[in-house]
């Protein structure tokens, strides 16, 4: 598919325009218009973490508040990945706030930060909680 199939109708009857006719004073800059996918990095080193399609819902939310053994409060958002992350320690079931799922540490891969967690279900049902406030929103280039 052309990137001028993407574009909206009036676009691409300028485009056609300036193509047919060279004398046109219609200027349209392709290269201005780029297709952009919102991802979600990392607050602290703004490395990307994962995107705002891979949202999902667990126990019938995106976004959940749990506190840990300590009396520490997260805010965590669900995704089915996050590729900016890595997993750190054992895997423990241990205060699993997903009960059936294991879970792992989730740090980001450039610096290190503590995201979230990496859970672990039955037949490969894999997903990420992560801390909302340890993420930023950004916009990427759609290559």
């Amino acid at each position: 598919m052309s990137f001028a199939m993407n574009l909206p109708l009036p676009l691409l009857f300028f485009e056609k325009e300036r193509k047919d006719s060279p004398s046109s004073d219609v200027s349209i800059d392709l290269d201005e218009l780029t297709h952009r996918r919102k991802v979600l990095v990392c607050a602290s080193c703004i490395a990307p973490i994962t995107e705002e399609t891979a949202r999902i819902t667990k126990r019938g939310s995106h976004e959940h508040r749990f506190f840990n053994p300590y009396g520490i409060v997260y805010g965590i958002g669900c995704f089915s990945q996050a590729p900016g992350c890595a997993d750190v320690g054992e895997s423990s079931q241990e205060f699993s706030w997903f009960p059936g799922y294991l879970w792992r540490v989730a740090c980001c891969r450039r610096c290190q930060s503590h995201l979230g967690w990496h859970f672990f279900g039955a037949e490969k049902d894999n997903f990420h909680g992560l801390i909302l406030d340890r993420l930023a929103e950004a916009e990427e280039d759609d290559e």
